[in-house]
Order: C-alpha cells, then sequence, then structure tokens
C-alpha cells in the first residue's frame, strides 16, 4: 500500500509538472524520447542478433576448415611428408585472416607440424580441456588476448594418424558488425533527425492555430465578438475553429438582439411613463372638468334650494338626476383605470363583456368561448388575470386597428397547470420577423404582450404570415398559483 502510495504520489506529481509544459515542447520532447528508444533498442537487437549469427557462422567456418584441412593432410601424415603437412598448413592460414592458427598431434600427443612462431604452440592449447578431438569435429570457444578464439579439433583416420586444431578468432567478424552497426546507428541517427523535424512541423502545425484560437478567444473575452479564428483545413482543430466561429456568430447576433431589446424596452418603459402621465392628466382633467363641474352645480342647486323653499321639489329631482350622472361618471373613470367587474367576477365574465363591447362598437363580429375542467375551479391569481386581460385588450385593439379582418374570435382554456388565452383573425397578417428589424419603439404593443406574460413566467407565440391571418397564443402555467 505504501509502495502504490508513493507511485500514485510520483505519478501525479509528473503529470502536475508535464501540465506547465506547451504542447509543442511536449510533441518535440515525445518525438525525441521515441526517437532515441526506438534507436537504443534496434541497436541492440541487432548487434545480440547479429552476434548469434555470426557466432553460428563462425562455429561452421571453423569445423569446415578443420575438416577441409584433414582431407587434404591425410596422405602426408600417412607417408609422414612433414614439409607438405606445414606447407599445407601455411597456406591455410595464409588464405583466411580469421585463422589464428592451426597445428597438428600425433597420436602420442606430440607436435608433429604448427603455424606459430619460434615460441612454438602455446601450452594453454595442449590442455587436453581445451579440446577432445572426433571424427566429425569439436568445438570450443574460449577468450584470447585479441578476443574470442574458436577452436576446432578434428581426428585424422578416427585417430590413428593424430588429429588437426585449428583456430580461429572473431576479430574479423566483429569488425564487421561493428561497421554494420556504425551504418545502422548513422542511419537511425538520419530517421530520429527526419523523426525530429516531423515532430517540429506538425507541433508548428498543431500549435499555430491554437495559439492563434487562443488570441481570438482573449478578444471574444474582452467583449469583441466580431473577430474571427482561421481555419485551415477540416482536422479537429480546423472543425474546432469552425464551430468557435459559429459560437461568436451567435453571441453578435444574441447581442444584437438584447441591445434591440433593450432599446425597445426603453423605450416601452418610456411610452408607458408617458401613458400613465397622459392618464393622470386624463384623470385629474375629468376630475376637474366633469366631476368638479357636477358637485359644483350641485352646490348651486342647493344654495339656490335654500333661497327657494317653495321650489324645494324640483330642486331635489334634478339634484337627484345629477347625483346619478356624477355616480356614472365616477364609474367610468374607475373602469378606465380596472374593470370592477374584472376584480368582482374574475377574468372569463371580464373579457367576455369586454369583447362583446369592442365587437359592437367596431361592428366586427368577434367570438368568445371560454374553455375549463370544472366552474367550481378557484380564481385565478390577480397577476395572472391582470396580464391575461390586458394582453387580450392589446390583441383585440390591433385585430380592430391593423388586421382588416372579417371575423375574429377569443378562446380562454383553462387546464390544471395551465391557462391559455388565443386571439385569432383571418385578416391580412404581418411578418414577424419584419417587425423585430424595424426600428425600436415601432412595435411597442406586441412588445408590451411579451414583456407582460415573460413577466409572470409565461410564453407568448404570434403565429403570422402576410395574408393569412394572425394567431396569437399566449400560456401562463399555474402550478402553486392559484389562490
Amino acid at each position: 500500500m505504501r509502495i502504490g502510495r508513493v507511485l500514485a504520489r510520483g505519478w501525479a506529481w509528473l503529470l502536475w509538472q508535464l501540465s506547465s509544459i506547451s504542447i509543442g515542447a511536449k510533441i518535440l520532447g515525445v518525438g525525441a524520447v521515441v526517437a532515441v528508444l526506438f534507436g537504443t533498442v534496434t541497436i541492440g537487437c541487432l548487434e545480440s542478433q547479429m552476434a548469434v549469427v555470426f557466432s553460428r557462422q563462425l562455429e561452421r567456418v571453423t569445423l569446415s576448415t578443420a575438416q577441409s584441412l584433414r582431407a587434404r593432410l591425410e596422405r602426408p601424415l600417412v607417408i609422414g611428408d612433414l614439409h607438405a603437412t606445414r606447407t599445407i598448413l601455411r597456406e591455410t592460414v595464409a588464405s583466411n585472416t580469421d585463422i589464428r592458427y592451426a597445428f597438428v598431434l600425433a597420436p602420442d600427443h606430440q607436435i608433429v607440424a604448427h603455424t606459430f612462431d619460434a615460441g612454438g604452440v602455446p601450452p594453454d592449447l595442449l590442455k587436453p580441456s581445451r579440446a577432445a578431438p572426433s571424427s566429425s569435429g569439436t568445438l570450443v570457444v574460449f577468450r584470447g588476448p585479441q578476443g574470442y578464439l574458436f577452436d576446432g579439433a578434428i581426428t585424422v583416420l578416427d585417430g590413428s594418424a593424430g588429429h588437426i586444431r585449428v583456430g580461429l578468432s572473431d576479430q574479423g567478424i566483429m569488425e564487421e558488425m561493428g561497421a554494420m552497426t556504425r551504418t545502422v546507428r548513422w542511419a537511425l541517427a538520419g530517421s530520429a533527425l527526419l523523426g525530429v523535424a516531423l515532430a517540429l512541423l506538425l507541433t508548428v502545425a498543431i500549435v499555430r492555430p491554437i495559439h492563434r484560437l487562443e488570441m481570438t478567444t482573449r478578444e471574444v473575452a474582452n467583449g469583441n465578438f466580431t473577430v474571427r479564428a482561421e481555419t485551415h483545413g477540416q482536422d479537429e482543430i480546423g472543425l474546432l475553429a469552425i464551430a468557435f466561429n459559429r459560437m461568436t456568430s451567435a453571441l453578435q447576433e444574441q447581442r444584437e438582439e438584447v441591445r434591440a431589446k433593450d432599446a425597445a424596452r426603453q423605450e416601452l418603459i418610456r411610452r408607458i411613463i408617458s401613458t400613465q402621465e397622459d392618464e393622470r392628466e386624463r384623470i385629474a382633467r375629468d376630475l376637474h372638468d366633469e366631476l368638479g363641474q357636477s358637485l359644483s352645480a350641485v352646490l348651486l342647486e342647493l344654495q339656490a334650494a335654500g333661497r327657494q323653499p317653495s321650489q324645494i321639489d324640483a330642486f331635489v329631482e334634478r339634484l337627484e338626476r345629477q347625483i346619478r350622472d356624477l355616480i356614472d361618471e365616477a364609474r367610468r373613470i374607475a373602469w378606465g383605470l380596472r374593470p370592477s367587474i374584472l376584480t368582482d367576477h374574475g377574468l372569463e365574465l371580464a373579457l367576455a363583456r369586454h369583447v362583446q363591447e369592442v365587437a359592437d362598437s367596431a361592428s366586427l363580429p368577434i367570438d368568445f368561448q371560454y374553455v375549463g375542467a370544472t366552474r367550481s375551479e378557484p380564481r385565478l391569481p390577480r397577476d395572472v388575470e391582470t396580464v391575461l386581460y390586458r394582453v387580450a385588450q392589446e390583441a383585440v385593439h390591433n385585430v380592430v386597428r391593423h388586421a382588416r379582418a372579417t371575423q375574429a374570435s377569443v378562446l380562454l382554456f383553462r387546464r390544471p397547470a395551465e391557462i391559455a388565452l388565443l386571439v385569432e383573425d383571418d385578416g391580412v397578417g404581418f411578418d414577424r420577423q419584419q417587425t423585430r428589424q424595424d426600428p425600436p419603439g415601432t412595435h411597442l404593443g406586441l412588445l408590451g404582450m411579451e414583456e407582460r406574460i415573460s413577466l409572470i413566467g409565461g410564453r407568448i407565440v404570434f403565429d403570422c404570415s402576410a395574408g393569412m391571418g394572425t394567431a396569437v397564443r399566449a400560456s401562463i402555467p399555474l402550478r402553486g398559483n392559484e389562490t
């Protein structure tokens, strides 16, 4: 467990160190490490394999040389021709630079002939443990002053004429193997340099677009949504740049849309404030001109009645009529502010009455229907009723003023979790996309309906097209909102 924790900590530390290195350095580092490891492993395996192959080859050459000498020396040894024996030994050594020595031993192990200098055969070669001759040849490998020696021993005429010893050095083979190894190393070094160059090229191809994308991201983070990342192909980085450009385009469009909505909202707020002031001015004027003058007239009638007691009945009749007119005027002003029927009886009756009044005044057939689960449903929240009433007012007002319709309908549909309003007409319709591009403040009625619905968590959709009529669909969720 302790070793596992140490390894886990070491791995975490290594990952943390690598995370602080740039991608280019990582790619170059990986390329260099892979090149070095590949070269080292390749050279090691090659040297090991060549050593085995050359060693086996030298073993076969040693035994073959011994057998060849036996074939040539059988007759001179049988007839005792020492001169021919020595000549054949020297020619054999001279013909192959890898042969270090050759000598012949008599059946009693006395030296018959050899190729050594005046010092003679080294005593170590005469030890019985060095090579035990046989008719097919025996091979012993031992280390000499100049490398490994392959000592082959073979009997002549099954030992009756003695035996032959031949020694081959691996120096020539080692030199050849060294030359081959150097060639392979140079080839691997060239391949490693080529690999590093390709890794550098790959690093530039990967890191440069990422760096440019990073710079573009910083521009976007600073609020510049007009910048675009460079795209160079359809690889993963290119697709990432394309997706990034799509994102910045969407952000730019969203910003423009938000700016347009903010401008329209500001214009709506200004218009609302202006409308409120105009409404207050109208109410003040109505109170002053209508109620004030009517109350003044009532006061004058009362004063006149006090001076003429004989005409009290006529004064009472006129005062009664004037007071009724005052009551009607007060109701008219109150209805303009908020219909009492909406407060007293709810949205259904208030909308039915409003639709009927508009239809009568505009001479336009407008059908109103209410669809609900039961008549014993609880009253809607006050804000929901007010919003739907004002939205329906605005929608019906737009039908009368702009639609040039021959008929219209208003449907109020209530479900357990939702209240929906649908206002339809068969008029000329309009292009909703075009209205979104019009200057702020041009379509405040539509914006006002959207704002009212969104404030209480609802949604409104304008289903319309030029010449095909208009359908206004508004819905408000009711879960937990019923009173």
